[in-house]
């Protein structure tokens, strides 16, 4: 059975930590396999070729998250879109007096991160776990190396597909 590795755990955004990834490493094909299983649950993805799949595949990591950790904040660089595989993330907007909104909820196939990933844009709100979260993250290179290749991926997101 695959046993995800862990995550440096992370602070509330006011005490000013971010997650901490461990260096990528090599999946066997058992990891792979499950990678796969979590990205072809995910709507936007459905289309996309089985290479297209692998490439992300073989780039995600697992991530496990505590609840109150946040995957990032208001703010930060975009470096990864995320998969959301079991619990969920509360995506949250700051106001200016230091107020907190909780704007939605993302749950099990549930792909975010992904518009500030492609525009390179700071992200424009904050992502928690509301409960015990596992989820994939995709790297920038890989995310966008499908969608060099992937037309109907490009058109879904765009909302003309």
């Amino acid at each position: 059975m695959y046993t995800p590795p862990t995550v440096l755990r992370t602070r509330s955004p006011a005490a000013g930590f971010r997650g901490v990834y461990e260096p990528a490493a090599t999946l066997d094909h058992g990891q792979e396999l499950t990678h796969l299983h979590y990205l072809s649950c995910v709507p936007l993805l459905q289309e996309v070729s089985q290479p297209g799949l692998l490439t992300l595949a073989r780039a995600g990591r697992w991530r496990e998250f505590r609840r109150g950790d946040f995957l990032f904040l208001q703010g930060d660089p975009a470096q990864s879109a995320f998969v959301v595989c079991t619990g969920w993330i509360d995506i949250v907007l700051n106001s200016a007096d230091g107020r907190e909104l909780t704007i939605t909820q993302m749950r099990d196939g549930d792909l975010f991160g992904e518009n500030a990933l492609i525009n390179h844009l700071p992200r424009s709100t904050s992502a928690g776990a509301g409960a015990p979260s596992g989820m994939l993250a995709i790297p920038r290179p890989a995310f966008m190396a499908v969608l060099d290749e992937e037309s109907r991926l490009v058109r879904r997101m765009g909302g003309i597909a």
